[in-house]
């Protein structure tokens, strides 16, 4: 990929690293582009209908896109408030995908963030908008000391 490797939280499903049944993947900050970035190929065992990835599988690694791109743009741990999802085209196992997350706004309290996931063509398969708020205080500070660097 590029640019800046982001730290993980050890035993996330999404970007843990020591979790074995998690997707393992890894997000980057792409200053250039202001976004966050990884790759994700779903396995047989994540399909929802045949080779159909579940739609949750799907909203889960953008919301984890939106909560890293959230937490490099306010330096806080940031939670998922509301989001909504719009599919477009079927999402499959064994097919590398791109997923990407941009913030649209944020104020003092809240960040809305934007994400999709985009097949080798180029082609947007699904897409998310969020609202997330920003945790302060100790609650922030003790989930950032038990992140790990790659």
């Amino acid at each position: 990929m590029c640019c800046e490797k982001l730290p993980y939280f050890p035993k996330c499903f999404v970007c843990g690293q020591e979790n074995p049944i998690g997707l393992k993947m890894v997000f980057e900050y792409d200053k250039k582009s202001d976004s966050v970035k990884s790759r994700v190929t779903f396995r047989e065992d994540h399909v929802g209908y045949e080779d159909i990835i579940h739609g949750g599988l799907a909203v889960t690694v953008m919301d984890e896109a939106m909560a890293w791109m959230s937490i490099k743009k306010t330096g806080l741990m940031c939670l998922t408030e509301s989001m909504k999802v719009n599919f477009k085209k079927a999402v499959r196992s064994n097919v590398e995908y791109r997923v990407a997350a941009t913030v649209e706004k944020s104020d003092a309290d809240r960040v809305w963030m934007r994400a999709s996931i985009i097949d080798p063509d180029n082609n947007i398969c699904a897409s998310a908008e969020s609202v997330f708020v920003i945790m302060k205080g100790r609650r922030s500070q003790m989930m950032n000391e038990k992140m790990k660097k790659h």
